[in-house]
């Protein structure tokens, strides 16, 4: 494996045939343990980067940030223009995704062919969680959950589109994963004492759309309790393209249609109970 806070230089392609060759990256590999910095944010795609993708790649070159995570609604969208979009996306963030982790979760735009575009193009993600199947493409590493380290955090990407594409069997293995995983990282804390889960859509979220209304009731019961029991301190979604940020929440009536369903205490020292940000990318309009 590679060292932890070291620099690395690469290239990718062929040794024989320096036209399919990259040219030469570096990266600064995330500390074991400690500080970690990171951005995260869902619903970004090829038409506003501009301002957005030079900030991060400013970050990223003064190493303010050391890692990534893109939360869903990739490029809008990877299938776009037979695949084209998803190209030129991959290829406008890559002096941020060359130099620092690049972490993704699967977004409802994802879902064109079974989410095909995003399981071939993000197989390099950690396929702690086995492997995926899905008649569009077969056999595949897993990238829709799974769960690495960073410094002082324990990292988990779930899929909150398992609960819209009708299969029982896929929404019940990610559950059966995520509660390991939880209560592993959940029973030692001492190095990595922050549980970090980020997926698509919102849990709680207060804007008047089917987004924050209607969707979350659909698997909010199932993930609410086990964030709650687990200690999960953070929560972080996309999807409704506001901002929020919620004080810590426990679970109150999962079935409620609106935010004030769960119980807060409102701290922001030491929560009792999962905070929830929504990320406030204003989506492809």
């Amino acid at each position: 494996g590679l060292y932890p806070a070291t620099r690395y230089w690469y290239q990718v392609g062929g040794q024989n045939n320096a036209n399919c060759s990259s040219g030469v990256f570096n990266f600064k590999t995330a500390p074991a343990y400690g500080e970690v910095s990171f951005a995260i944010f869902a619903d970004f795609g090829v038409a506003m980067m501009g301002e957005s993708i030079t900030c991060l790649e400013t970050d990223v070159k003064r190493e303010a940030i050391d890692l990534v995570i893109h939360a869903g609604d990739i490029a809008y969208d990877l299938f776009g223009d037979m695949g084209r979009d998803g190209d030129t996306f991959l290829n406008n963030i890559e002096p941020v995704a060359s130099q620092v982790a690049y972490m993704v979760a699967a977004g409802n735009h994802e879902a064109n062919d079974g989410f095909n575009q995003y399981t071939q193009r993000f197989r390099n993600m950690p396929a702690n969680s086995g492997t995926i199947f899905r008649e569009e493409f077969g056999e595949a590493p897993n990238s829709w959950w799974y769960s690495f380290n960073a410094g002082l955090v324990h990292f988990v990407a779930i899929s909150t589109e398992v609960f819209f594409i009708d299969s029982p069997e896929l929404m019940a293995r990610q559950l059966a994963w995520l509660e390991g995983d939880l209560a592993r990282a959940n029973a030692d804390r001492s190095a990595h004492p922050w549980i970090v889960v980020f997926g698509h859509r919102p849990l709680y979220c207060s804007a008047k759309l089917k987004n924050c209304e209607v969707e979350p009731r659909v698997f909010r019961p199932q993930l609410a309790n086990l964030f709650y029991e687990q200690g999960v301190d953070l929560y972080v979604s996309g999807h409704s393209h506001v901002y929020e940020r919620m004080f810590d929440i426990a679970p109150g009536d999962l079935q409620n249609d609106t935010y004030t369903s769960g119980e807060s205490t409102m701290s922001t020292v030491d929560m009792p109970a999962t905070t929830f940000v929504v990320s406030g990318v204003a989506g492809p309009d």
